[in-house]
């Protein structure tokens, strides 16, 4: 049917289990909880709702426009940071060292992998 798709592979059945008495009220609350605590998805949030609020907003004036960015500079190298950090990694001391760095394809535990572990943690907790 599309000429470029790519084919469909013969996938096993699988079973899946109803639960009816899963909570996921408290599911969900604990998971609110552990991104409202987190720093990283704190300032990820204030980030996009900063660009969000200026993203129609360019001042004519140069230094204004220096100041954004190096404010822009700042916020997004924090994030940088508090996604290293969570994985273990050195920080970076400046946004020049980010920009400069050694691209490294190795696995990392990212916020994103991290907070799923932390869902899989509620799901193994509630079940016993």
């Amino acid at each position: 049917r599309y000429k470029n798709a790519i084919k469909p592979s013969r996938i096993d059945k699988s079973t899946f289990f109803k639960n009816d008495d899963f909570n996921i009220e408290l599911f969900l609350a604990n998971h609110q909880k552990r991104l409202d605590e987190s720093e990283y998805f704190v300032q990820m949030n204030f980030l996009k709702d900063y660009r969000e609020d200026n993203r129609e907003k360019l001042s004519l004036n140069i230094a204004d426009r220096r100041l954004d960015y190096e404010e822009n500079k700042n916020r997004n190298l924090r994030l940088i940071n508090l996604g290293r950090e969570i994985s273990g990694e050195d920080l970076y001391e400046d946004y020049d060292e980010y920009l400069n760095r050694e691209v490294n394809d190795d696995f990392v535990i990212d916020a994103e992998i991290d907070q799923s572990l932390e869902i899989l943690i509620d799901l193994i907790e509630i079940e016993t």
